[in-house]
């Protein structure tokens, strides 16, 4: 195993979901942009937004009962194009009040079909609904159906708001609701957007109008914090930014500034430019920065057309501040990798440490979002550039909040892998879409072009060739001998008392630099056969006396040891052994007796040849020579009395 410390990035702009800078496109006084005239003013300074909010009146979108704007108006359908040619998600905001607005914002079939409501406020010819009344509400769980049909789509769309009432969607003097009816009001929102958005987070206004009751309710089912005013003097209270505060990490923010086409208008939104004619953006926008970050958000708005600019253009070290440190910014501190995985025991531990360097957190555990993220580890052909193995973890990124790490260990098995040698990846996937890369990790160096950061190499080792034995003809002059297998080198850490042993022979094997007092397991590859455990002792060594199993194939074998390393981390070494057949016993018994028989000495005679015959087993040539000799003397010991024999009668 090896550990690498990869180089982390700290100033590129990360497009990741649940986070970044947002460009606005709002129809209040005005109609609705044109999109070419939109994009091509707010497209050149759009490298640092990640999202593109739309907040639009019902009536725009289903100007009449049934028919969509994503569906039949061109402009609208040009803004969704060329927000995703730029790069860019979306986000919404769909509000029914009319106040402040340029047309009636709720569809005049609605109050048609029975909706009842009140003359608006500046314009008392369009109507607000009384958003408790049943034909209202059923029009809007219409449009909602379709709305979410379309939209409900992680890909294209970040974030939806809930607020939908009360005067800029933002639950804000609401009429007609008392406190009770302003609670249910609150949970039919809420159930409703989810129902319509299974796969998209979801936003409440942390509004004055609502009491902390009511928000943490919809938090606990899901819902993220949107809070609008950031860098007010007058109209974000302390006690609110302490509030917001209390609930992270249990949920994310969307931060948006007060200020609003402040390069245009004569005073801001809190009336903080004192002076006719001077105004003091820097101030302004540092506070704006500065709230979003004690506050842990991951969205914050460079808002409209002009005001895009000043930001990017005048300002960029506020975007670039925010930009790297606000929202989520993942990557792992060290990681430890197999840099040679023998056949048969390809396996090891992925230990790696991770941090997050943005103040917010990845809305992982969001019922949106369902723990889809996950870490992933990968081998990669290093020639096609595809992944022929990956496994993924089950460590949670959404837990990782700045100022802590978190430690990771994965089992890493790639035992179905061709050898040779592969590139060693690590991404966050998408368990929802094939498990692609989906997060972009804050690292420098080699990334794919699917978004895998590679780290190192590893080497899957092949299947060792098996060296037959030397076959050897005995003569009585000469000893048998057999050619010595080629050795590769042994490796740092482990030592054999002999590179080569027989089969059912003995062996002792040492072990340096584990933790002490660990265990460590002994295996015999290439099919893996356990020798055994021992402990470390407080050097680190450990160390074994094992037989060699006297059934494993003669050849080229590998020895290796796993364990816990010096640094608390997976250890393992290994180095190759040859392994020889086993010495075979020959064994012939002789009688010296006179009494012996010519038929008893004929076999003896007949084995000893036999024994000649079969020399290349490991028979010694010495005793069999020996045994020739006995034989010879017993023959003639034999003759000789045949002889008296023969003379007396």
């Amino acid at each position: 195993m090896t550990t690498v410390t990869p180089e982390r990035d700290t100033t590129s702009v990360l497009r990741n979901p649940g986070m970044g800078w947002m460009a606005y496109v709002e129809e209040f006084d005005h109609a609705l942009a044109n999109a070419d005239e939109f994009w091509g003013e707010v497209g050149p300074n759009s490298a640092a937004s990640s999202v593109v909010y739309l907040r639009i009146p019902w009536s725009r979108l289903e100007p009449t009962e049934g028919h969509y704007a994503w569906n039949e108006d061109d402009n609208f359908k040009s803004f969704i194009q060329q927000a995703k040619d730029h790069g860019q998600r979306l986000a919404f905001r769909v509000f029914v009040d009319s106040r402040d607005t340029h047309q009636q914002a709720t569809p005049q079939f609605v109050f048609k079909a029975g909706a009842t409501g009140y003359a608006s406020n500046p314009e008392p010819s369009f109507t607000t609904p009384y958003v408790n009344n049943p034909v209202f509400m059923k029009k809007f769980e219409n449009f909602m159906a379709s709305f979410g049909a379309r939209f409900d789509d992680p890909e294209e769309v970040d974030f939806v708001d809930t607020n939908t009432i009360g005067a800029w969607g933002e639950m804000h003097n609401m009429k007609g609701l008392n406190a009770s009816q302003t609670a249910a009001t609150v949970r039919w929102l809420g159930d409703l957007y989810r129902d319509s958005f299974q796969n998209v987070l979801l936003a409440l206004n942390f509004a004055p109008a609502l009491n902390y009751d009511h928000l943490d309710e919809q938090i606990a089912k899901g819902s993220i914090m949107r809070r609008d005013s950031l860098g007010s003097t007058l109209w974000f209270p302390q006690d609110q930014k302490n509030a917001i505060a209390e609930r992270f990490p249990g949920t994310i923010l969307v931060g948006e500034n007060c200020y609003q086409n402040f390069t245009v208008r004569a005073t801001s939104c809190d009336d903080s430019f004192k002076v006719p004619g001077a105004k003091p953006y820097r101030p302004m926008l540092e506070r704006v920065v500065a709230n979003a970050k004690n506050l842990h958000a991951n969205y914050l708005d460079l808002r409209h057309e002009p005001d895009v600019k000043t930001w990017v253009v005048d300002n960029p070290d506020l975007v670039e501040d925010f930009a790297v440190n606000g929202g989520y910014r993942l990557a792992p501190s060290s990681v430890s990798i197999p840099t040679v995985l023998p056949i048969g025991a390809r396996e090891a531990t992925i230990d790696s440490t991770w941090s997050n360097t943005g103040v917010g957190r990845m809305p992982n555990n969001n019922p949106q979002w369902n723990n889809k993220y996950q870490v992933s580890y990968a081998l990669f052909d290093q020639a096609t550039g595809e992944p022929v193995y990956q496994v993924q973890s089950d460590v949670d990124p959404g837990s990782w909040i700045k100022g802590t790490n978190a430690n990771d260990s994965t089992a890493f098995a790639p035992t179905d892998v061709p050898s040779g040698s592969y590139n060693f990846a690590v991404a966050i996937v998408d368990k929802t879409r094939n498990s692609v890369p989906a997060i972009k990790l804050a690292l420098t160096g080699d990334r794919s072009t699917t978004g895998w950061n590679k780290l190192s190499t590893t080497e899957l080792e092949a299947a060792p060739t098996a060296t037959p034995s030397a076959s050897v003809t005995a003569t009585p002059s000469a000893s048998a001998t057999s050619a010595a297998p080629t050795q590769e080198p042994t490796k740092a850490g482990i030592k054999l008392s002999a590179d080569t042993v027989a089969q059912g022979g003995k062996l002792i094997i040492t072990g340096e630099d584990f933790k002490a007092g660990s265990s460590a397991t002994f295996t015999l590859l290439s099919e893996p056969v356990q020798l055994g455990k021992a402990t470390a002792d407080a050097n680190g060594v450990v160390s074994l006396s094992v037989v060699v199993p006297s059934d494993i194939p003669a050849g080229q074998h590998r020895i290796m040891i796993d364990g816990v390393g010096l640094d608390g981390k997976a250890h393992q070494v290994s180095t190759p052994l040859t392994i020889t057949a086993a010495a075979a016993s020959a064994t012939a018994t002789v009688s010296t007796s006179a009494a012996g028989n010519a038929t008893a000495q004929t076999t003896a005679a007949g084995s000893a040849a036999a024994q000649n015959e079969l020399a290349n087993t490991g028979a010694n040539n010495t005793l069999l020579g020996g045994m020739a000799v006995l034989l010879l003397i017993a023959g003639a010991a034999v003759f000789a009395a045949s002889r008296r024999r023969s003379a007396s009668h």
